[in-house]
This record gives structure tokens, C-alpha cells and sequence, in this order.
């Protein structure tokens, strides 16, 4: 005989059958925040359609696969199958839920190519510059040799500073260490101005206050625009708060095997099957060079005003740095060589300087410096500053930055450096 459920055990099991679905849903990179909007609606009708109990049999069915995928994505690591760069393979998020790198690891690879070649079309032909990379992190998951040993100055910023497509011993780090005698710590991850200070902070939670950043920001993804029109819109700001404190939910899905497998999966299909560009390339004598269209695009602005927060946030570790860096978009230092009659306007640039008069901070720009070495350098032998095919800097670009700040900051303490062989720099201290 067919035992008729109580209204509360309905209830129970459709809550159930909606917990177990829509949580698990979370492990699959490939489930973007729309379709899972889909899928909870069309939850609501299948649970009316089918009833609590095959619904649930569904949820308990659907629980079990992602069980098992799990633990297979666990025990078979295919980070090595996938990830072409060391920072992909090592990243998470660390016991606050900001977004690091696995603490006291270290990989060592050839990397055959850069970041742009991951995100352009298969039959987009460019110059490719295979290089050995040796990524080592520390006790906090950085990227340095040793830990945090009480060094005065700290670099701050995003895949820039990190050395993104170097290896270690030519990241900004290892270079003032090797070149200049200077030792300083890296505190670099990719994230935006307010993943920065969050960094400070911890740092300074964990060693106290005895240091001072300098502090970069990178013209191409540093510079959003989208807090402008949401601090102007408020149905959109909600919209974003709500999207945020969802991803604040998600975090430890994210650090999972079978996420990071599936995202990787849907971005590559993703970018295999769009139409849309998102690299350029550009003749440069005998080379193919890739650029970010998106980067240029940021570059050519010309109008910008950064967000409040900007200020607000920077004013909350003011005390803790020491200035604000400029660091320019690939195209920018390029265009001179690719059309000597374009003028870019300098939009980020002048917003890093108002935000240096009202913090009084010193701010440095690093373009001039960069343009004049990468003019010198393709007119001797054809080489660059940045890798061909990728977004960020190689060692020759990353010597530049090191000799710019040693010039610019005298309180490093650079082993013969000096402000004339820092070389062309914009140095304007609001002090």
C-alpha cells in the first residue's frame, strides 16, 4: 500500500533534492552564473512535474556522480596535461578565501608559450618564445624564495611584478636582489586595487607594519571602468553586490580539481569556438607580435576617472606605501615603432597622478623609460621588452623597471645605481 507524505516531509524533500542540485552544481566550472539561474527555474517545474521523491532519488543520483568525479579528479592530477604556465597550476585561495598561490611549493617547467597564445584563434599565426620558468613560493603563498624576513620595502601589484612568464631569478624581485643588492619582498597576484590593500593588510597582520610598498598599477586591467557606472547606478550596484557575495560562497568549490578542470574546459571550447578577437598582431620588421585588443583599447581611452574607492581604499594603508608606479600596456610602448604619428592620450597615467596629489604620495611613470630601451634594443638586434607573444614584460623590460626604480627611489639603497642610470623617468612626488 502506497504510503501517502506528509505536507512537512514534501517540504523537506524538495529542500533537500534543491540543496543537494544547485550546491553541486558549483564543482562544474562550465556552469556560469546564468545557466545555474536556468537550472534553479527549471528545478521548480521538474519538482512539480516529477514530485519530492523522484526528485530527490534525481538529487541523490546526481550527488553520487559528483562524488565520484570528485575523488577522480583528486586522485589523477592532470595539472601538467593542462596548465601551460606555473602560476595555473598553483593557484587557490588561502585560509581568508582571497585568491594566492599553494604555499611552499615550486614548479619548474618549459613553458611553450605565452598568455596571449591561450587566448587567440587556433589559426591566428604569431612569433611564439618558448622559455624554462621556475615559480617558488612561500609560507604565505608568494612568490618569493624564503618568507617574509623583514625586509623595508615590499612590490605590490599584479602579474606584472609577480614575473608572469619569467622565471624567478628574473622577476622584479630577483633582479634588484642580483643586480642591485636590494632585497625586497614580492607581495604580487593577479587581482585588482582592492585585492592589493587586502594584501598589505595581511602582511602587516602577520609581521606588523615595518615595511613600505611600492605600489604598481597596470594600465591595461587596473583601471576599471565598470565602478564608475555602478557607483552611478544603483539597481546595477545591487546587482553586483549580489554577484559578489556569490562568489564569496563559491570560493571553496573553486579550489577544487574538478572546478579548475571543467573551467578549463569551457574556456578553451569557449575560446576555440568564439568569433571574437581578443588579440591582435602587429608586423614589427621580420616579428609577429600578439597584443591584447582589449589592453589597446585601454590604452587609446580618451576619457577616465578612477572610481571613488580607488582613494578610499589606498587611504586605508596609506602610511604603508611608499609610492604608486605606473606601468604601461604593451601597445603603448610599442605604437612609437608600430605608427611614430600616433599620439595616445594618457588617461590612466593622469588618473594615477591625481591619485598621488590626494593621497600625497610620489607617483612614477615607467613609459618613458621602457619606449626609449625597447627603441634601442629593436634598432640594434630587433629584440623587445615584452615577450612576442604575450601580455607582460620579459627580463629586458623588467631591467628597465628595476634600474627606473633604483632612480627613483633612492631610499632602496641601490648597489651603483643612480639617477641617471635609472634612465628616462617620470617621477613626480606631490610631497
Amino acid at each position: 500500500m502506497k504510503t501517502e507524505l506528509s505536507q512537512s516531509q514534501r517540504r523537506l524533500l524538495y529542500a533537500l533534492s534543491f540543496l543537494l542540485i544547485l550546491n553541486g552544481l558549483f564543482f562544474y566550472g562550465f556552469v556560469r552564473d546564468g545557466l545555474w539561474a536556468l537550472i534553479a527555474v527549471g528545478l521548480v517545474f521538474l519538482a512539480r512535474r516529477i514530485g519530492p521523491v523522484n526528485l530527490t532519488t534525481l538529487a541523490v543520483a546526481f550527488t553520487a556522480v559528483t562524488g565520484l568525479l570528485l575523488a577522480g579528479a583528486a586522485l589523477w592530477d592532470f595539472d601538467e596535461q593542462i596548465y601551460q604556465d606555473p602560476g595555473s597550476r598553483l593557484s587557490t585561495l588561502d585560509t581568508d578565501g582571497l585568491p594566492n598561490y599553494k604555499k611552499e611549493r615550486q614548479v619548474a617547467m618549459l613553458q611553450p608559450f605565452g598568455d596571449l597564445k591561450r587566448i587567440a584563434p587556433p589559426d591566428l599565426e604569431f612569433d611564439l618564445e618558448s622559455r624554462e620558468v621556475r615559480f617558488k613560493t612561500d609560507a604565505l603563498g608568494f612568490r618569493n624564495e624564503r618568507g617574509y624576513h623583514g625586509q623595508p620595502f615590499v612590490l605590490v601589484g599584479d602579474s606584472f611584478v609577480l614575473g608572469s612568464g619569467n622565471t624567478q631569478e628574473e622577476n622584479l624581485t630577483g633582479q634588484l636582489l642580483r643586480d642591485y643588492g636590494v632585497d625586497t619582498y614580492n607581495l604580487a597576484f593577479p587581482t585588482d586595487l582592492k585585492g592589493y590593500v587586502q594584501n598589505i593588510e595581511k602582511l602587516a597582520s602577520r609581521h606588523g607594519a615595518d615595511f613600505k610598498a611600492i605600489l604598481f598599477l597596470y594600465e591595461g586591467n587596473d583601471f576599471t571602468d565598470k565602478a564608475n557606472w555602478l557607483e552611478r547606478n544603483g539597481y546595477h550596484r545591487l546587482k553586483w553586490n549580489a554577484r559578489q557575495w556569490m562568489r564569496a560562497y563559491k570560493r571553496w568549490f573553486w579550489t577544487t580539481n574538478l572546478y579548475r578542470y571543467t573551467w578549463f574546459a569551457y574556456r578553451y571550447l569557449k575560446t576555440d569556438l568564439s568569433n571574437s578577437h581578443m588579440v591582435d598582431v602587429i608586423p614589427l620588421g621580420e616579428r609577429r607580435v600578439a597584443i591584447s585588443q582589449g589592453y589597446t583599447g585601454v590604452a587609446r581611452r580618451t576619457d577616465y576617472t578612477a572610481p571613488v574607492y580607488f582613494a578610499k581604499a589606498l587611504a586605508e594603508v596609506k602610511d604603508r606605501i611608499d609610492r604608486l608606479v605606473f606601468i604601461p600596456a604593451k601597445y603603448r610602448v610599442l605604437s612609437g615603432l608600430v605608427d611614430p604619428a600616433e599620439s595616445l592620450p594618457n588617461r590612466q597615467w593622469e588618473a594615477v597622478q591625481s591619485l598621488g596629489k590626494a593621497l600625497d604620495l610620489p607617483v612614477t611613470d615607467l613609459t618613458g623609460a621602457l619606449v626609449e630601451e625597447n627603441k634601442r634594443l629593436f634598432e640594434k638586434n630587433g629584440a623587445l621588452v615584452f615577450w612576442t607573444d604575450d601580455t607582460h614584460w620579459n627580463p629586458k623590460g623588467i631591467a628597465v623597471a628595476a634600474r627606473a626604480l633604483c632612480g627613483a627611489v633612492p631610499k632602496l639603497k641601490c648597489r651603483g645605481a643612480s639617477a641617471t642610470a635609472a634612465g628616462k623617468v617620470s617621477a613626480i612626488s606631490e610631497n
